[in-house]
């Protein structure tokens, strides 16, 4: 006991810090170069996500300037429906959760804030604008890495006005300095943004690129060639093929329903009542069972049943192709 207790009060708790910068490598931000793409690819995404989720034809600008040394200001500008301030926390504060983690969807969260905090210690600037308020929220944010939750100040509202004096309506803007290298190439922020606006027809995508001048080093600009927007992405339940020990134990926890057939049927996409009946009839398991009450060695059965029981193929319209927008 004594040993246990020795050993375990030599742990130390990892902060969100220690976890990236361990991991940059697999986050994106292991080198210079490679830091300023994600850092944009992070932001278009979520202008992306937003704009489509507010059915809003996205106009996304992206301004790089050069600072001294091998430091960048990057601004990432969007006409999306801005964050409601009493949120504006949560959505920045919370590392790599994106606002779709728990839906079944591709994602991308954010470590923008994380790696200008920890490059040069410099703070995020976030203006946020909803329809419904008459002004804009205007914030700088950092990240208590030990309690994983942004920290806000110099907080204050005012109008926000675009290059012509005009009030914008709704919208987001960050604003941060972070430790990067912008280059051109077939591995540039350029070219990334570029190869979005292809993919992303109904999306206007300004990029402006100053040196340490303020001279225009590099631009580019891809207006939107369909007023359309894309068909809106549905939701979908999990399907069997693709579910993890671990995962199936959460949600037979979690679940409402109150046997295992409908626990199957409803909670998964892809099973008929003919498939949930051959699944616990292939990890012996009674239909009439209290999902609650499955133990660890009952769910790995059902596990290795999803891969030997047909299933349906899972719906597509979670997807949009190209083709259909």
């Amino acid at each position: 006991m004594a040993d246990a207790e020795r050993i375990a009060s030599k742990q130390k708790q990892i902060s969100i810090s220690e976890f990236f910068e361990k991991n940059k490598h697999f986050l994106g931000f292991d080198t210079l170069q490679r830091a300023v793409i994600t850092a944009v690819k992070e932001a278009v995404d979520n202008s992306l996500d937003a704009c489509e989720e507010s059915r809003i034809l996205p106009d996304i600008r992206i301004e790089i300037n050069r600072l001294s040394g091998d430091r960048l200001e990057l601004i990432a500008q969007d006409n999306g429906p801005g964050i409601p301030r009493d949120a504006i926390e949560n959505v920045f504060g919370r590392f790599l959760l994106g606002s779709r983690f728990h839906a079944i969807r591709q994602t991308r969260g954010t470590g923008v804030l994380m790696y200008s905090q920890l490059t040069t210690g410099s703070k995020t600037r976030v203006t946020s604008k909803i329809a419904s308020d008459s002004s804009a929220v205007h914030v700088d944010l950092g990240l208590d890495t030990r309690k994983n939750r942004a920290t806000k100040s110099n907080e204050r509202r005012d109008l926000w006005l675009d290059e012509n004096g005009h009030e914008i309506e709704h919208g987001l803007m960050i604003r941060t300095v972070m430790r990067a290298k912008y280059q051109r190439g077939r591995q540039s922020v350029h070219q990334y943004l570029r190869m979005t606006s292809i993919v992303n027809p109904h999306a206007t995508i300004h990029l402006t690129v100053r040196g340490l001048d303020g001279e225009i080093i590099d631009d580019g600009h891809w207006i939107r060639t369909t007023e359309k927007l894309p068909r809106v992405v549905e939701e979908i339940k999990p399907h069997p093929h693709g579910i993890l020990l671990g995962q199936l134990q959460r949600m037979l926890k979690e679940t409402d329903e109150r046997n295992m057939t409908s626990f199957l049927r409803h909670g998964f996409s892809g099973v008929s009542l003919r498939a949930a009946k051959e699944i616990l009839a292939a990890a012996e398991l009674d239909e009439g069972r209290i999902p609650a009450r499955v133990k660890a060695e009952d769910a790995q059965k059902m596990v290795e049943a999803f891969q030997r029981v047909k299933l349906l193929a899972p719906p597509t319209d979670c997807l949009s192709p190209i083709e259909e927008m």
